[in-house]
């Protein structure tokens, strides 16, 4: 499934090349789509208006929670009941609803399968289901597995595994592009390791030069 996803975006790529276009979103569809079918087991297509809502979302969410008012909501949680300075609390409480909402689709249809008898997927969502009901049959003491939980569970999966990676993605796009010459250096690595254009976990040992280029990055993002 992961090679599918890599495969859409860089046919989304060729079919647009020579031509203008946003980065940003094809990554985070990419990106979106592998932690989608780890959460979820399903995807969005490349330009999905969806997924290009969701990771707006998201990305609005990461601004606002680095404002320095949000400090002053978590040392003095009354203050968010004030009209006055209350606005970028009120603005999160939004965004977390629809996010809320995604989330409880995803759950609720994920039960309707489970009715159904027609669920097939192996994704999160699943298996933590399959937990609570083993619980509760053999009465188990249910700890912190709980529809709460769950969702919480999902949308730190989702806000945590989406920004960090699209935007050290985003980095590393960009600094191949400023830095031709390592962008070769990395190709022809990758040509001389990698059997038939596809680039496995296991060949990580004997990508030196692309992992410190991945990492470096990733100091440059952070």
């Amino acid at each position: 499934m992961y090679r599918q996803v890599v495969n859409a975006f860089a046919d989304y790529l060729h079919l647009n090349q020579g031509e203008e276009i946003t980065m940003h979103s094809a990554i985070a569809v990419c990106v979106g789509n592998v932690i989608n079918n780890m959460l979820f087991g399903m995807r969005f297509p490349q330009g999905s208006a969806e997924m290009h809502h969701l990771h707006s979302l998201l990305d609005q969410q990461s601004r606002l929670v680095v404002n320095p008012v949000m400090g002053l909501y978590i040392a003095a949680p009354w203050t968010t009941d004030i009209p006055l300075i209350n606005g970028k609390w009120n603005d999160l409480m939004a965004i977390r609803s629809e996010l809320y909402d995604f989330l409880q689709k995803q759950i609720d249809d994920h039960r309707l399968k489970i009715l159904r008898d027609d669920h097939v997927e192996d994704d999160f969502t699943f298996s933590y289901m399959r937990e609570m009901e083993k619980r509760r049959q053999t009465g188990t003491d249910m700890g912190y597995f709980d529809d709460w939980q769950m969702k919480m569970l999902l949308l730190d999966l989702f806000f945590a595994g989406m920004e960090t990676t699209v935007t050290t993605l985003k980095w590393g796009f960009l600094l191949a592009a400023i830095h031709p010459d390592i962008q070769r250096k990395v190709q022809e690595e990758l040509d001389n390791v990698c059997v038939g254009n596809v680039v496995l976990l296991a060949d990580r040992p004997r990508l030196p030069y692309t992992q410190a280029v991945i990492n470096v990055s990733s100091v440059v993002y952070t």
